[in-house]
């Protein structure tokens, strides 16, 4: 598996996490419907396509320090699964405590939903 230096943005977009053109055409379409719902409707609102790939970067960094560090508590209980349970631990230790609840909600009500408890 290559290993992706997110503080180098100019090889960023040539290697992309080793997704293909169409991932990243799909993950830059989601960011861009949450960005716009941020935006005031009227006047129209134009986002940059800078700015989507400025926030692609973030998304990709943040969601790769959450993980790491959930493997690494992964790893000391020598199991071979990452849990949804180590992500939000992980996000709590890095100092995420303000989405920790609204998650844990949310996976309680999603795990309900799908008749799993």
């Amino acid at each position: 598996m290559e290993e992706i230096l997110f503080q180098e943005p100019d090889k960023f977009p040539l290697v992309y996490a080793g997704k293909t053109t169409t991932e990243k055409t799909f993950r830059t379409n989601n960011l861009m419907s949450i960005m716009g719902c941020a935006l005031p409707p009227y006047p129209r609102s134009m986002i940059n396509q800078e700015a989507v790939d400025a926030m692609d970067l973030c998304v990709a960094e943040f969601a790769a320090m959450v993980t790491k560090e959930a493997a690494k508590q992964r790893k000391k209980e020598r199991r071979a699964v990452l849990s949804v349970g180590e992500l939000i631990k992980a996000m709590e230790k890095l100092g995420y405590d303000h989405y920790v609840g609204p998650l844990t909600q949310y996976l309680r009500r999603y795990r309900e939903s799908k008749g799993k408890h």
